[in-house]
């Protein structure tokens, strides 16, 4: 069972033309949250074929726990998410070489949400290589394209329900 994050982001992706594999399990007990390809115009921030990883948490998993700095953090999820020798494998032998590493990301900091923290947090993961996409911009686009259709995923029947609920 997928979080919900992923499966707004899942929705999001296919409204933009690309074909994923979710949830792959790996190796080592790695997982990796999406590939992504698309046959068509490839989206300027994920590229002709990504590799994206989902952190959409509404708080942050680091409040009340040790803290991460920034630069630090980022460090951890590039090496543990992005370029741990058994992800690498596997994402070079689905999608080749040639493919963009990619991050969405939703709330950061130490005791609550911390913007600049948050803002550090995609400057050292850019540094590092990998595009970060705000969690909250997937979210308005996706709440933008929804429809009044039957959706599946709780996710997206909720997100309908606030869209829709001016009209009732």
């Amino acid at each position: 069972m997928s979080e919900a994050g992923e499966e707004i982001v899942e929705y999001w992706l296919n409204l933009k033309g690309y074909f994923i594999m979710k949830n792959l399990k790996i190796r080592r007990n790695k997982e990796i949250d999406f590939l992504a390809i698309t046959l068509g115009e490839p989206d300027e921030m994920l590229g002709k074929k990504a590799h994206i990883e989902v952190h959409a948490s509404a708080y942050s998993r680091a409040i009340g726990k040790g803290y991460w700095p920034p630069s630090t953090y980022a460090e951890r999820i590039v090496k543990n998410k992005f370029e741990d020798p058994v992800v690498v494998e596997e994402v070079v032998k689905r999608l080749g070489e040639d493919y963009s590493k990619v991050a969405i990301w939703g709330s950061y900091g130490r005791r609550k949400p911390d913007k600049e923290a948050r803002k550090a947090l995609f400057n050292e993961l850019e540094k590092r290589g990998v595009t970060v996409i705000p969690f909250e911009e997937v979210l308005e686009e996706v709440e933008e394209k929804i429809g009044t259709g039957m959706y599946v995923h709780p996710a997206l029947r909720t997100i309908q329900y606030y869209k829709f609920k001016p009209e009732w």
